[in-house]
């Protein structure tokens, strides 16, 4: 995440792909804001960039 001239980055583990954006646009807002406002503001921002270490199970496999 990037907010007011500074970056951040986590790695996060989720059950969902949504779960897992939001934990960690939450996880790095948390380290670069004060206040709830701009940690609303840094959170609903876009990613700087987004790495998948490994996708979670959306549940769709055949078992």
């Amino acid at each position: 995440m990037s907010f007011n001239g500074r970056t951040n980055c986590r790695t996060v583990t989720a059950k969902s792909e949504a779960a897992a954006l939001r934990a960690g646009a939450e996880n790095a807002c948390a380290d670069l804001t004060s206040g709830v406002t701009n940690t609303m503001e840094c959170v609903a921002s876009q990613p700087q960039s987004i790495r998948w270490l490994q996708r979670p199970d959306t549940g769709n496999r055949a078992r």
